[in-house]
């Protein structure tokens, strides 16, 4: 067996060590419910249901490849006991695809530093490092971090396949170049269409082919790159689309002049934990509102900057490591907060960020064991980088034992950030999960002390004082969630619950066909809606709620039971 074989079995196998133990996660309220067990186009799988993500953007982000492989993925993961939500499903095969496609991308940078510095054992390095650093943990280890690692992915294998393209056109061979540019081609736009973050490719492609050119002392121009500008183009109506679906979602914008500097102390905080990846969490609280208020963003927001300005002097003496730093910063430039997007309402940097921004260090890594290989010779640089990589093993590891369950995930966040609102609706979430409505208040309560503006805490707020049959409260706190954010489908549902549980039915139904206009495939709704026409006298009316209900959810045993009764007093039962 050759060696690189060997090479790439070890990745696998290190890998899979750090990793498996998410084959045995749960799902958490962390978007999963949103993305995957609680998706009303994916509770049931049909063919319209998936046509839906390719038409339009879906919970503010156009990425219907990603949702298709979702549904793929619920198809096979749908075990045969069917509960309110529809059929219970298997998270474990979910984490099984989020691993393989992480080995995968592991083995195309393995691909990729072969080619850049021609050493084995350094590009194997350098991979490793990519492989197993504590901030790929929160891609690889939550399910929602799917489109992240599959862009990731895809994004790695249209950069590789480009690299030979350059090599085999630098070196006459036309047809060979040709296949490679056209399999770098799908994979590019694969990547867009699993998240729109891929946009950083062309440029990312143009760096490496160019440096590893320069490594085969080929000259290269702007001339030899044109087929990038194709790249680009195609890029524009992604970028556009996540623009216009993004914008809704953002409630505070930093002013143009701010942003770079947000962006500064983006990449700074990004430089810290890459170095020191300790205290990761979900939620880091970094928001532009957040920063824009602190002195030290002076020193956070520029060092960047000045710290880019010295590598540039040094560039004909650490050409390497420009392009490493180069590769770093642009896979992070769609979300430096240099154009708003939606989380930046929570915190503008989170590890999932930094997915294919980690090829920049494995190629600096990779780099400085290939050109240092006669000085480190002998010396313990090998036994150093093998304790630092078995180091940054461990501590994924145990980064990976956080993401088990909900209430182990959002312990941990709180401890990272105390004052994350998002961690304590989340933790409240959970404990309402377990039964535990007192808890639950507890850090709901606790969250809007921290964000009096967070519509989703409100929102929980109410269903769990509605529970405690605390309905006239409940409405007060469902008001607020709409207040804040107008078309929230969810809170327009459960205000028309409590409402209907004051027997005020009329302003029920106006809520509850608020709550279809702005999410249309929602069974439990349509029920809902049933019910209070029903109260109303219009059985006709109801009983095409019921049908409709049972179209989107076939064995919704509430919906059907009530379209029995309907029937019946229409005499057709």
């Amino acid at each position: 067996m050759q060696r690189r074989h060997l090479m790439a079995l070890l990745l696998i196998g290190i890998t899979l060590a750090v990793f498996w133990p998410v084959c045995g996660h749960e799902f958490v309220v962390w978007d999963d419910q949103l993305n995957v067990y609680e998706n009303p186009y994916l509770n049931p799988v049909t063919a319209s249901n998936v046509l839906h993500f390719w038409k339009e953007p879906h919970q503010n982000l156009y990425i219907p490849l990603t949702y298709s492989i979702w549904a793929g993925t619920t198809y096979f993961a749908q075990s045969s006991t069917v509960e309110k939500a529809g059929p219970r499903l298997d998270p474990g095969i979910f984490h099984v695809a989020n691993l393989l496609f992480h080995l995968l991308s592991v083995l195309v940078v393995f691909a990729i530093l072969k080619m850049l510095v021609g050493n084995d054992w350094a590009a194997c390095s350098g991979a490793m490092l990519f492989a197993l650093h504590p901030l790929q943990v929160e891609p690889v280890a939550w399910v929602t971090g799917m489109k992240d690692v599959l862009c990731g992915l895809l994004s790695l294998v249209a950069v590789w396949q480009y690299m030979q393209y350059a090599r085999a056109r630098s070196e006459g061979y036309v047809r060979p170049a040709r296949k490679n540019y056209i399999f770098a081609t799908v994979a590019f736009v694969m990547a867009l269409l699993a998240k729109p973050t891929g946009v950083v490719v062309p440029i990312m492609a143009w760096m490496l082919a160019d440096f590893a050119l320069k490594q085969s002392n080929v000259r290269s121009s702007f001339h030899s790159h044109l087929p990038l500008v194709f790249w680009v183009f195609m890029a524009v109506p992604f970028v556009l689309a996540t623009k216009f679906a993004q914008d809704t979602a953002v409630t505070f914008v930093a002013p143009l002049w701010a942003r770079p500097l947000v962006a500064g102390d983006a990449l700074a905080f990004y430089l810290y934990k890459l170095f020191m990846p300790a205290r990761l969490g979900i939620d880091y609280g970094r928001s532009p509102e957040f920063v824009l208020q602190q002195d030290w963003i002076l020193l956070t927001g520029f060092l960047p900057y000045a710290l880019g300005a010295v590598f540039w002097l040094l560039r004909n003496r650490v050409q390497w490591l420009l392009v490493a730093a180069g590769v770093f910063t642009v896979g992070l430039l769609p979300v430096l907060g240099l154009t708003p997007f939606g989380f930046q309402d929570y915190s503008t940097v989170a590890d999932r960020y930094l997915y294919l921004s980690m090829l920049g260090p494995a190629l600096a890594l990779a780099w400085l064991l290939s050109s240092y290989r006669e000085r480190i010779k002998g010396s313990l640089v090998p036994v150093v980088c093998v304790v630092f990589l078995g180091l940054l093993g461990i501590q994924s590891a145990f980064q990976v034992q956080h993401w088990s369950g909900n209430i182990t995930l959002f312990k941990h966040a709180l401890e990272v950030n105390p004052r994350s609102s998002a961690g304590h609706n989340n933790m409240g979430l959970a404990l309402a999960a377990q039964g535990k409505t007192a808890g639950a208040i507890v850090h709901y309560h606790a969250a809007l002390r921290m964000k009096p503006n967070n519509a989703k805490a409100h929102n929980n707020l109410g269903i769990a004082l509605t529970g405690q049959g605390k309905t006239a409260e409940a409405i007060a706190h469902f008001q607020e969630a709409l207040r804040i954010e107008r078309n929230f489908a969810e809170a327009h549902f459960n205000l028309g619950i409590a409402l209907a549980k004051q027997r005020e039915t009329e302003p029920a139904i106006i809520h509850y066909r608020e709550a279809l206009r702005i999410k249309p495939n929602d069974a439990e709704v349509y029920n809902n809606l049933g019910n209070a026409l029903m109260e109303q006298g219009d059985i006709a009316e109801a009983i095409a709620h019921y049908q409709e209900a049972l179209r989107i959810e076939p064995d919704d045993a509430a919906a059907r039971h009530n379209l029995d009764i309907a029937l019946t007093m229409q005499k057709k039962p």
